[in-house]
């Protein structure tokens, strides 16, 4: 958008008869409406027609800014609370949340981690379990000799005892596995309901992921470390967008 600093501006309402302006209010409302359409995490004023201070320029349906190049004048609208143009653009605010860093306090919560112990509990009993007849197949079996008439008993009950041990072992990674994907499903779903609460207060349309662009990198493996510099959606930004403290004290927790 370019703005010539001598030349005419209009608005267009039912409180404002056309007028021609002088350069410098043109340039002022140009700068406005420049500073209007960037992109913010912050929400936008609302300006209340009996309330509008004397140094304001409006209130106005449209702001109408000349075209350059022989291309048709831009006309600036209010879509929706954000400055609009064209058919159906408008201004988007955009938020930013350390996700990761949300999702991993929200699953160290004592919530998941009763339900983590209560799976950690059941795999020690187990293991014990199977330690005790362990012990007692070898007791009654370990000193058969090759050619003992109880030497094909003692194969098959060892036999089964190991198939009984694999069919559980494999039962309890399936029930981690499943505890695990269940764990941060509900988690992300809190997180995102805290951030929509968030968002809808601060006026927040877009929340976008990211990684923290000054942190250092983990030590790893040249794949990990790639994998880092992907996750980090912006290479710089503003403070302004970060609103993961906020999210952290809607979900009640704190963060170091």
């Amino acid at each position: 958008m370019a703005c010539r600093p001598h030349g005419s501006a209009r608005l267009v309402g039912t409180n404002i008869r056309r007028m021609k302006l002088p350069s410098a209010i043109v340039a002022g409302a140009c700068a406005g409406a420049v500073a209007s359409l960037l992109v913010t995490a912050l929400p936008v004023r609302t300006v209340v027609a009996d309330a509008v201070p004397a140094t304001d320029l409006g209130p106005a349906d449209r702001l109408l800014l000349s075209g350059t190049d022989g291309k048709e004048p831009l006309v600036i609208v209010n879509r929706n609370g954000a400055p609009g143009w064209g058919t159906s653009a408008r201004v988007w605010h955009i938020g930013a949340l350390h996700v990761s860093k949300l999702l991993n306090k929200v699953i160290e919560g004592e919530r998941f981690k009763t339900e983590r112990d209560a799976v950690s509990e059941e795999e020690r009993k187990g293991r014990e379990d199977f330690d005790r007849r362990f012990a007692e197949l070898r007791d009654k079996y370990g000193q058969i000799k090759p050619d003992s008439p109880e030497r094909a008993d003692a194969e098959q009950a060892i036999g089964a005892f190991r198939q009984e041990f694999e069919v559980w072992s494999r039962g309890m990674r399936e029930a981690q596995a499943k505890l695990f994907a269940d764990q941060y499903d509900r988690a992300y779903k809190d997180l995102r309901e805290a951030t929509q609460v968030v968002a809808d207060r601060q006026g927040v349309d877009l929340v976008l992921r990211f990684l923290p662009p000054a942190d250092p990198l983990e030590p790893g493996e040249p794949a990990s470390v790639f994998l880092q510099l992907q996750a980090r959606t912006f290479v710089t930004m503003p403070d302004a967008m970060d609103i993961t403290q906020d999210v952290a004290k809607e979900l009640n927790i704190t963060l170091d």
